[in-house]
């Protein structure tokens, strides 16, 4: 090889070699829409997005009201362990809902009865971020939209920081972006009222997923549980004829979390993940 092409090439390789470069940029986002996917089928594995909420490599439970003999894996990505039960049931509450959750989540953000922000803070020169999870309102004393999404850009004031935590960060260079997850203390979504298509009001967050590319939200996800007694709750009260009892039956059939002292292998809570868009915002503390 002449000397010219061995110098052209190594250089070549030098440059694929470069980390890529995704921006990182103290940005804010105003959660606008929730929603929930059903789990789907993978070379005879059920595959659901979330996270690994308690450490342990879980499993669908079979529906007898067992959380601890099970048949199938949770799996994201080829990951183990993730916990999302609720996915099993997604068919069910779109079905039971009185209107999908995206339309009613979304006009309780422009109302003010759901206004979460997530602000995301990197160190000097882009070093380990920090997360903090904030209830705002409006500076202006309205949410603005275009169509039914709320404008991009508006400031919002801190009424309360319910969390202020690090982040882990995964640079996915293939997609040029960034890959960010925080365990937080457990905070409920809506601020204000009830939210009709699911349980919200009673949901427990405890860990938030975001992947950006510096400058927009491609990927948001809120994982955490509620206990089956607040769903079955839900249940009888959009769809009286199923009754709280045989919906409480069924869904401890699928309960994965928070094991009964008393009985082991009946668990009281059902883990979700449930996935959020955002517009950017700013914050004024």
């Amino acid at each position: 090889m002449r000397p010219a092409n061995a110098l052209l090439l190594a250089l070549l390789v030098a440059s694929c070699a470069q980390p890529c470069e995704v921006p990182r940029r103290d940005t804010a986002y105003l959660l606008w829409s929730l929603s929930i996917e059903q789990a789907t089928r993978d070379d005879g594995r059920s595959v659901a997005p979330g996270f690994d909420l308690d450490g342990l490599v879980t499993a669908r439970p079979r529906f007898d009201g067992s959380c601890v003999d099970a048949n199938e894996d949770h799996e994201y990505r080829g990951v183990r362990g993730i916990d999302n039960a609720t996915a099993h049931l997604a068919g069910l509450a779109q079905l039971l809902a009185p209107e999908p959750i995206e339309l009613e989540v979304a006009r309780k953000v422009v109302s003010g009865q759901l206004v979460l922000l997530l602000d995301v803070r990197w160190g000097e020169d882009g070093g380990m971020p920090s997360m903090r999870i904030v209830r705002g309102e409006p500076v202006s004393g309205a949410i603005e939209t275009i169509g039914e999404r709320p404008r991009i850009g508006q400031a919002f004031r801190v009424v309360e920081v319910m969390a202020d935590v690090p982040v882990v960060v995964r640079r996915r260079c293939a997609e040029r972006r960034d890959e960010l997850t925080a365990i937080v203390p457990a905070f409920t979504p809506v601020g204000d009222g009830v939210v009709r298509a699911l349980p919200l009001e009673h949901a427990e967050v405890t860990h938030v997923g975001i992947s950006t590319d510096g400058l927009t939200l491609r990927d948001g996800w809120l994982g955490g549980s509620w206990t089956v007694d607040d769903v079955a709750d839900w249940v009888a009260d959009v769809a009286p004829a199923i009754g709280r009892d045989q919906a409480s039956v069924a869904l401890s059939g699928v309960a994965d979390l928070d094991p009964d002292p008393s009985d082991p292998i009946t668990c009281r809570r059902l883990s979700f993940a449930l996935r959020f868009e955002a517009v950017t915002a700013e914050l004024v503390d």
